[in-house]
């Protein structure tokens, strides 16, 4: 096929198509939020706002340095900072329809936790994958599931992934613009606050390894065992240590 003559000149026109996808993407993904707050299970919205509101009444009263702390303590001080951060963005994943994409920040999440886990066991090995054998009794499932979006080793993987949650259906629609699937965002959320869970109680673990015990810990945990029956109704499960 020649190139057309009009082309040349035409550059500043084309380049509007990316503004347009841009705008397209952003406009879905705002529709598609509303969405999931709409839907959203508010008892387990309140309760990850219980369990950050305990990781910040940690931080407050001590903030995390590496200087006068153990190796072991450092890299747990480090992962759980790192996962705190992120929460914001793999909440937005979440919340706007980009659920392949939110799978590697969780599952990335979940080998931060393990690897905190190993940590405080003292069965951490430097240079070694976080065995995901270590991570919670039962939640390997989770990382299971995560895996197969994030390595996707056969095309039908993400085909799938979609048609298994929105009932089996034979046709499903592939577009560039994210779209709200509830079974997925209920599932995908679940797993981000059990593991914002996980996190707050080793928060307090680690908090306890480095300040001992006071009034700081003694109302963190209080907050902690007032949190955990909101997330058993709503069905998040874990084993207590």
């Amino acid at each position: 096929m020649p190139i057309k003559s009009d082309w040349i000149n035409d550059l500043p026109n084309f380049l509007m198509l990316a503004d347009e996808l841009h705008v397209e993407i952003n406009a879905s993904g705002a529709t598609t939020r509303t969405s999931t707050i709409y839907n959203s299970d508010w008892q387990m919205v309140q309760a990850k706002r219980h369990l950050l509101a305990i990781l910040k009444h940690l931080h407050k009263s001590y903030t995390p340095t590496t200087a006068s702390s153990s190796e072991s303590n450092k890299e747990r001080i480090l992962l759980l900072v790192s996962f705190v951060q992120g929460l914001g963005h793999v909440e937005t994943l979440i919340a706007e329809g980009q659920y392949i994409k939110a799978c590697p920040a969780i599952r990335q999440d979940y080998e931060f936790l393990t690897r905190v886990l190993e940590l405080r066991k003292g069965i951490a090995k430097t240079g070694v994958i976080p065995n995901v054998k270590n991570a919670p009794e039962g939640s390997q499932r989770f990382y299971g599931q995560l895996s197969k979006i994030v390595h996707p080793q056969d095309p039908k993987i993400f085909l799938n992934f979609l048609k298994n949650w929105e009932g089996e259906s034979n046709s499903i629609e592939v577009s560039h613009l994210p779209h709200f699937v509830k079974p997925i965002a209920s599932h995908l959320y679940m797993i981000h606050v059990w593991l914002i869970f996980e996190f707050t109680r080793e928060a307090i673990l680690l908090y306890s390894d480095v300040c001992g015990q006071n009034e700081t810990l003694a109302r963190a945990v209080f907050e902690l065992e007032r949190a955990i029956p909101i997330l058993q109704s709503v069905g998040i499960k874990f084993h207590r240590i």
